[in-house]
């Protein structure tokens, strides 16, 4: 895959914002720095990324996010301040690639997957 410089600079934004943006946040986040950008760049550039599996896309209410870490995990997301979290866990990491095993050896093949929890995240829990 060819490098541009939108590929690279919505990849950094990623990669430096673990806040699993949608195309719409990354574009208003770069825009002022980029006049030239264009949400259309952004969408097409995303998708490109997630198809090649340098980002990972998934979708939440109804959005696609995008997160610049790329190795499987799992994600939290907080049904009062609207929030995603990586869910980063040896022990669920076991558990998780414990069910994939299970699975693949009845003959199924897994490629991906996206694991989102939905509840209040700690914070919002304490107001």
């Amino acid at each position: 895959m060819r490098q541009t410089l939108q590929r690279q600079i919505i990849l950094e934004y990623l990669k430096e914002n673990r806040t699993h943006p949608t195309a719409e946040d990354v574009f208003e986040a770069l825009r002022k720095e980029y006049p030239n950008l264009t949400l259309a760049t952004v969408y097409r550039t995303l998708n490109t990324l997630a198809d090649h599996g340098i980002i990972l896309r998934f979708k939440v209410n109804n959005k696609y996010h995008f997160d610049g870490f790329n190795e499987l995990h799992l994600h939290f997301y907080c049904q009062k301040c609207n929030r995603i979290f990586d869910l980063e866990s040896k022990e669920l990491n076991k558990d998780i690639n414990s069910i994939i095993k299970k699975i693949e050896k009845s003959g199924k093949t897994i490629n991906e997957y996206h694991i989102v929890f939905y509840g209040i995240c700690e914070e919002c829990n304490k107001n």
